[in-house]
């Protein structure tokens, strides 16, 4: 057989997604050999290399000098991202990066993608690329400029080996906010908010050179993560109210039951979340006593209903502790799991960060939440629903996330953050009503109502029902 019939020229592009490919030079001028592929767009990132089929392929060319010194690569990042991001948006298109051997350029592209699309660390994406065309080895100016952009973007190198001597990674916290971050542990150890063991763990975090951003997130997540010494400030009667009724809530109104997510891993004396994490340091997984205390609400809650199924999906925050919960509230009920961004908004560590629909999605949190596919690996046999596109603030002044769920419907079940609860009690106290600190437990379930036809704001909506699981407090 000549060369020229050779598919590929004898290099074919390795797979590195199912809508991402990478290749060489070669690859990218055999049209029937991408075609056979489905590939639909091509990512050119050589100077060297022409775009050999404009009338076929969607092309993104960007010129980058071969050699490794060429600075505009780590500019291009973000716009290759783009690129296949918005071809990965249709199912059926595939898109090829190349240069002209498709273990330099393309290669650090390619795994700057894949940072960005999937929120793996650096190494990770080397790891992968390299598993799956063995010929990648970026050359060394390469590799220190997508070390150094790692670094810069996540304040943390998983390959510190490619850094360039100079480079210097981030101090942990200054001397004054290390003795402001003990003070404030002290203080609140005295305050009886958090045990012995908890105070080690958090000075431990301080001491050894935790981001302080990051402890103060942490000393947040367990002072107000329903503590049995949190104050209740509202009636004990309303706080334990009866169970729900079976029957069909009034007209124009919507039942809407809230669970918290069961109990985090980083809060766990001793864990090592946070020194293991990289950037989803807000993402922590349950852990299996959190998945204990998710089967026991859902089944207080199966029990309440004798068996009916009155939930058409579990609708559920992004974030894996949450999706985690819902498992087997899905299970009991026989409805999908319905990820929804909205309700991961209101979780205190992501408070803030939605601004725009636009805004958000550029956010690192956001990228580095799990994909659909990583939470249905994350949870074997569980049926999902499409996730949603739609993005939103979780309380809103004309129409709120929960409430945009409730349309048309007589009951829905969420599953989210303690703050999602505590928003909507305080949303919907009378003018002048006390403010109210309630008990949110791991694994509680609230319920609210709403009622669609009410006159005004979205506060004027909503009314808080009470209790219906108290839930687990921390360390019990």
């Amino acid at each position: 057989m000549s060369r020229c019939m050779i598919p590929f020229g004898g290099d074919p592009p390795a797979k590195l997604r199912p809508y991402l490919y990478l290749g060489s030079g070669k690859a990218a001028q055999d049209k029937a050999g991408l075609e056979k592929l489905g590939i639909t767009h091509i990512l050119n990132v050589a100077d060297d290399v022409d775009c050999f089929h404009p009338e076929h392929f969607v092309y993104h060319h960007v010129q980058i000098v071969d050699g490794g010194q060429d600075a505009s690569i780590v500019a291009c990042f973000e716009g290759a991202t783009a690129f296949v991001k918005d071809a990965a948006a249709c199912a059926d298109n595939k898109v090829l990066v190349h240069c002209f051997m498709g273990i330099n350029r393309s290669a650090t592209v390619a795994m700057a993608v894949l940072m960005n699309m999937d929120g793996i660390d650096l190494r990770q994406a080397y790891e992968h690329a390299k598993l799956q065309r063995s010929r990648v080895e970026p050359f060394q100016g390469n590799k220190e400029k997508i070390a150094c952009w790692e670094l810069e973007t996540r304040q943390v190198c998983s390959m510190p080996e490619w850094l360039p001597p100079q480079a210097k990674v981030p101090a942990g916290p200054t001397a004054q906010e290390q003795d402001e971050l003990l003070r404030t542990i002290s203080d609140i150890a005295r305050q009886g908010l958090i045990d012995d063991d908890t105070k080690g763990m958090l000075k431990g975090d301080v001491l050894a050179g935790m981001d302080a951003l990051q402890v103060r997130a942490r000393i947040e997540n367990i002072t107000q993560g329903g503590c049995a010494s949190e104050v209740l400030a509202m009636p004990k009667e309303e706080f334990e109210a009866p169970p729900a009724e079976c029957a069909p809530p009034p007209a124009d109104t919507t039942d809407v039951f809230i669970v918290r997510h069961g109990e985090r891993y980083d809060e766990v004396p001793g864990n090592a979340w946070y020194h293991e994490c990289g950037q989803r340091w807000f993402d922590p997984p349950l852990t299996e006593k959190g998945k204990l205390q998710a089967e026991e609400a859902a089944e207080a809650l199966e029990t309440l209903f004798g068996g009916a199924k009155p939930f058409d999906a579990v609708y559920c925050s992004p974030l894996q502790r949450c999706v985690s919960t819902a498992v087997p509230f899905s299970r009991k009920f026989g409805a999908p799991i319905q990820v929804v961004p909205g309700l991961g908004e209101c979780c205190a560590a992501l408070r803030g960060s939605m601004g725009s629909a636009a805004d958000w999605e550029r956010t690192e949190f956001f990228r580095h939440l799990l994909s659909l596919e990583d939470l249905k690996a994350l949870c074997p046999g569980t049926a999902f629903s499409p996730e949603e596109s739609s993005v939103e603030p979780y309380l809103a002044a004309n129409e709120s996330c929960p409430g945009r769920l409730a349309r048309g419907r007589q009951r829905i079940l969420i599953v989210t953050h303690r703050e999602g609860i505590r928003d909507l009690v305080k949303l919907g106290l009378p003018i002048g009503g006390l403010p109210v600190r309630i008990v949110t437990q791991y694994c509680c379930v609230a319920q609210f109502r709403y009622n669609h036809a009410a006159v005004g704001n979205e506060a004027k909506k909503w009314s808080h029902h009470g209790m219906l699981h108290k839930g687990t407090a921390r360390g019990k």
